[in-house]
């Protein structure tokens, strides 16, 4: 499943609404490109947590990947990590 973060938890919501509304898993599957088990995942997910739970959730023990290239630090805080170092 490809996408960015919003897409992939906009598809996860929309395969659940889908199931609820009586299509069948299978169908959902094959429309959104993911697996059965995927879909049926997800509604047991939001069966059991609601809404909130079909929001990303961090991998144990794997750091966050940012959606976009972070801003350069302020030259102020460069100052003061370079006085700290010591030159």
């Amino acid at each position: 499943m490809t996408g960015t973060l919003w897409e992939r938890e906009h598809r996860r919501r929309l395969g659940v609404t889908k199931v609820l509304e009586g299509w069948p898993c299978s169908t959902v599957a094959d429309i959104l490109d993911v697996s059965t088990r995927a879909v049926q995942q997800w509604v047991k997910v939001y069966r059991d947590g609601g809404p909130e739970a079909l929001t990303r959730q961090p991998m144990p023990d794997r750091p966050i990947r940012c959606e976009r290239p972070l801003a350069p630090p302020p030259a102020s805080l460069m100052r003061l990590e370079h006085h700290q170092w010591g030159a």
